[in-house]
């Protein structure tokens, strides 16, 4: 029988109105209000749950949303600070987080195992029988605790411990707003789909109309294409706020190719976030972009390989991923709609088309004062052309004049396409016409000054390697301990010459040589290796030094990894050793194992840590010496750094100090660290007379106080704080202080 559905609260103005099920209540008693929703983009890991507003307040009563048991309560520095766990009679469990206390019975359980251990952190669970609930009872109040402003986390599990959607689970939301689209993101793979190979990428502002989105013009391909769209929803009476995606469905010509819906979670495979999504278009639009929440945030319409998420039912590998059309000319409808869990739906809709010319060949690029040529050869007269330029990979294509001649040549035609160079460097593609406005693909070449930039990407698969130099007739020959090959190599634009490389099996020492005619232009040699899932494998840095270990279950796709060797240099953070792992843009699912070797460097007896690049010139500690061994995990690869740290923590203004006014008195201070950060789990402690106090750390503003709750007598009395890093950096302040209250 379906279940009876009761208006919780209803506010009319500026308000979104919930509904939940008979078994079920709100939490607080507060106006609804959500700031973010369940699957949002967070660091490093989808959310969890519902965050819910309570107005800049701490101290809001929290109540049991159905009868059960406090089973399990946890506190925390980090993540949801204090948190308090329940199992409802129906075996769901909800967790409420960033709490700011607890009632008695709860509150007494953990204090008294804070003292007992000396230890803020406590994970305590409890049986049915010690603290059962009733629906409606106050159960904590809410705070700030963990990490961000104040608010309620509110969170929904399966019995197995999945987070389940609440607005899926017993809850619903009266809301009448349909998502929005804002970014298309188009990947083109020209030869096969793998996500660790070269691709051009594509950037496509969607435009609202009456009848739902589109964009500009028809996609004109016939590569492999890997969609991923920019947008999210936002609710009646939302303040403003901008929520991820609930549910996204793509179809080609009305085939269903891809569904997502967020409806739950599993803690295994959270770390997938930035794999799932995509980091790669998120860090290029974000130069430009600010992202708002889940502004900004790329949603994949498309499972990538070895991506196990429970919200793509029925859905395995690379399902969405569009093949290319075998028929020229023909088109393909692609729709995307996307729903939220009130029902409401939009849907951006445009056309796929298969280019009815061939690709041109024997293409050359000149420079001509302020223009730019392109030769090319073509199997048909071409009428018209046209070329489109941006400045950097965030942003659209946009058009730039130009002409074309076409003049026949056997059976072929020569064209000469000339037009006005924009004045920065950037990217460009061309495509033409035919008599009959038949289209050719589109070409895609770079217009860069020579600056001898050297790089490569790929796989075993498939190989890019590009050069940044002005040659007439180059060559690359690349030498391993098992092969020695030739490749000529094409013009990627006026300055750029390129080769691309197909089922190579290059490993370990590879020799990149590039000549012009007779005469090496550039010589170096890489430390090239082929990871692949399922397999094990250990890379080692040019050097020696540095050893990263892949395990089966690592990468994601097959790629190629080359590290460079530890390099001596003057960073932000002071002096280091600095390697830089690439490809950087490559994730992985399980962590790998660095391993430096602590001897060879001469790091013996340094306060030496690894450190890996957080993308904005920081760095973010991720594992320090232990004796002779230097050992780190990393999900990702880029640059790390071995920086020492010999400073300590800083700890400043303190108060109250002097004569104090009150017997229960709120001490606090700030922390502050230059780099390997605070030792949050057992690095900062605070003493009363001698006596351990379980005070708190706020991580966002590096308070760290304790209100004294047993009165303190009337004279002297001594306070010492104790902060240490994560390099094992000791900072101490002891302070004397008077109790005088009359």
């Amino acid at each position: 029988m379906k279940k009876a559905i009761i208006t919780i609260y209803i506010f009319i103005i500026a308000t979104a109105a919930f509904a939940a099920n008979s078994d079920y209540t709100w939490p607080i008693k507060l106006r609804p209000e959500l700031t973010s929703r369940f699957c949002d983009y967070r660091a490093g890991h989808f959310h969890g749950g519902l965050d819910i507003r309570t107005g800049g307040r701490i101290g809001v009563p929290i109540y049991a949303i159905a009868d059960g048991y406090v089973f399990r309560v946890a506190t925390s520095f980090r993540g949801y600070g204090k948190a308090l766990y329940l199992k409802l009679k129906d075996d769901r469990i909800v967790v409420f987080g960033h709490l700011s206390g607890f009632i008695d019975a709860v509150d007494e359980r953990v204090r008294a195992a804070q003292m007992k251990d000396k230890r803020y952190s406590q994970d305590l669970y409890f049986t049915s029988s010690e603290i059962p609930v009733k629906k409606g009872q106050l159960i904590a109040y809410s705070g700030e605790s963990g990490t961000g402003a104040p608010h309620l986390h509110f969170e929904m599990r399966s019995p197995q411990n999945n987070p389940i959607n609440p607005l899926e689970s017993g809850y619903t939301m009266i809301d009448k707003i349909p998502p929005e689209f804002d970014y298309l993101a188009v990947r083109y793979y020209r030869h096969g789909f793998n996500p660790g190979d070269p691709c051009e990428i594509e950037f496509l502002p969607v435009i609202k109309k009456v009848n739902g989105y589109t964009i500009t013009d028809t996609i004109i391909s016939d590569d492999y294409i890997a969609l991923a769209i920019a947008g999210g929803d936002r609710i009646d009476g939302g303040s403003g706020f901008f929520y991820g995606y609930f549910g996204l469905r793509m179809s080609v010509d009305d085939s269903l190719l891809f569904r997502m819906e967020s409806d739950s979670l599993s803690y295994n495979t959270t770390r997938q976030l930035n794999y799932v999504r995509d980091l790669e278009l998120i860090r290029l639009f974000a130069n430009k972009t600010k992202i708002d929440n889940d502004q900004g945030i790329f949603y994949r319409l498309y499972v990538p390989p070895r991506a196990n998420q429970y919200f793509w039912p029925g859905f395995s590998d690379n399902c969405g991923v569009i093949p290319p059309i075998n028929k020229p000319g023909e088109v393909q409808k692609i729709k995307i709609e996307a729903y939220d869990e009130s029902g409401n739906r939009a849907q951006l809709s445009f056309y796929l088309k298969s280019p009815e010319l061939q690709a041109p060949f024997s293409i050359s690029y000149r420079q001509s004062r302020d223009s730019l040529l392109v030769d090319f050869v073509s199997l048909t007269k071409v009428n018209n052309a046209e070329i489109q330029y941006r400045g950097e990979s965030s942003q659209a294509y946009k058009n730039v004049r130009c002409s074309i001649l076409s003049q026949s040549l056997a059976d072929k035609f020569q064209n000469h396409l000339r037009f006005k160079a924009p004045i920065s460097n950037g990217e460009y593609r061309f495509s033409f016409r035919d008599n009959q406005n038949h289209l050719s693909p589109w070409v895609y070449f770079h217009e860069a000054a020579a600056n001898d930039k050297f790089t490569l990407s790929g796989s075993a698969n498939y190989l890019c390697v590009k050069y940044l130099a002005k040659c007439s007739n180059p060559t690359l020959t690349i030498t391993s301990s098992n092969q020695s090959l030739s490749f000529p190599m094409i013009p990627d634009g006026p300055n750029c010459i390129k080769a691309d490389i197909f089922d190579n099996s290059f490993s370990e020492l590879v020799k990149f040589r590039i000549k012009d005619d007779a005469t090496i232009v550039f010589d170096t040699s890489l430390v090239l290796y082929p990871v692949a899932p399922r397999k094990d494998c250990e890379i080692f840095s040019p050097d020696s030094t540095l050893t990263i270990s892949f395990q089966s279950g690592s990468a994601y796709y097959p790629a190629y990894v080359f590290p460079s060797k530890g390099t001596k240099t003057s960073t932000a953070a002071g002096p280091g050793i600095v390697y830089d792992i690439q490809p950087d843009i490559m994730l992985v699912d399980t962590p790998l194992k660095l391993n430096f070797d602590v001897a060879k460097l001469g790091l013996a007896g340094k306060k030496v840590a690894a450190y890996g690049s957080n993308g904005s010139g920081g760095w973010n500690f991720i594992g320090k010496i232990d004796g002779m061994k230097l050992e780190a995990n990393a999900f990702g690869l880029g640059k790390v750094a071995l920086l020492e740290d010999n400073d300590p923590p800083v700890i400043s203004a303190v108060s109250p100090t002097g004569i104090v006014k009150s017997r229960t008195p709120k001490f606090s201070c700030t922390l502050g660290d230059r780099l390997s950060g605070l030792a949050l789990d057992s690095g900062l402690s605070m003493t009363i007379d001698g006596i351990w106090v379980p005070a708190e750390y706020d991580i966002d503003g590096a308070r760290f106080s304790y209100k004294v709750r047993t009165p303190l007598k009337d004279g002297k009395h001594k306070l010492e704080i104790k902060a240490s890093d994560n390099q094992g950096n000791i900072a101490t302040r002891v302070i004397d202080f008077t109790v005088s209250v009359k």
